[in-house]
């Protein structure tokens, strides 16, 4: 069985030395303990601090590695926009005139319907001018891509519901209305750039919506559709796929 060890004044190398009474005055006959425990602590209180230095430094590392990727995703994405307007300038810029003239009158639009050139070029801006306003007032690739898939499933939940009113009241009103919100979206997406010179300049976005809604009503109401039905319409296409999305991401 281990015994603790014995001090011995007439050994200079006993491993248990008591303090001397001169070095160490009555009033502080603890301060030698305490030295020796602080010492120790101080002695783990380092160990972590080089522990806590040396997380930081690998974080640091990988914060670099996020970087890098991040850099290279921006020149990809900015590299895949400026390909698809060089490509299609004409288009994108036919679309967004046609876009432009049928949100103030409906007989334009039945035009752009009529033509399916001028159809398809309305479709090619929206496909440009969406995802690149979007990456204009994005933060980061990751930001993009996330807002990015919001507007996807936003417009596939309205369009679908177009769809469905369509059917259910044997009618193709929901599917011009669909097509005339394309024209308020291009402007819109349009609008949306100047965020990036001033965020507050986004608030001029609620302009086409307004300009939207008083069209659709329009539409509807010359379509023999009552007030309530107005409304109904508003709940299910406009305010259901807006909560929907909320609902999903938050």
């Amino acid at each position: 069985m281990l015994q603790e060890p014995i001090y011995n004044s007439r050994d200079s190398l006993s491993p248990i030395r008591m303090p001397d009474p001169d070095e160490f005055p009555a009033s502080s006959a603890n301060t030698y303990y305490l030295y020796h425990h602080t010492k120790k602590t101080d002695t783990s209180i380092l160990q972590v601090w080089r522990g806590t230095k040396a997380s930081q430094t690998k974080a640091s590392e990988v914060a670099k590695v996020e970087t890098v990727t991040e850099r290279y995703m921006d020149m990809g994405i900015v590299l895949l926009l400026v390909v698809f307007f060089i490509v299609a300038t004409e288009r994108i810029l036919e679309g967004l005139a046609g876009a432009f003239r049928a949100s103030f009158l409906i007989s334009r639009q039945e035009e752009i319907d009529d033509d399916l050139s001028l159809k398809s070029s309305k479709n090619i801006a929206v496909l440009f001018l969406l995802p690149a306003a979007l990456f204009a007032v994005s933060s980061s690739p990751m930001n993009f891509l996330f807002m990015t898939a919001g507007a996807a499933g936003y417009f596939g939940i309205k369009f679908g519901i177009f769809c469905i009113l369509d059917y259910v009241n044997r009618t193709t009103v929901f599917k011009f209305i669909g097509r005339v919100f394309l024209n308020y979206v291009i402007i819109a997406t349009a609008l949306l750039f100047l965020a990036k010179i001033n965020i507050w300049l986004s608030v001029l976005c609620v302009i086409p919506a307004v300009m939207y809604l008083v069209m659709a009503s329009r539409i509807i109401l010359k379509n023999n559709f009552s007030v309530f039905f107005y409304i109904l319409y508003l709940c299910s296409l406009e305010l259901l796929p807006a909560a929907l999305m909320i609902r999903l991401f938050l």
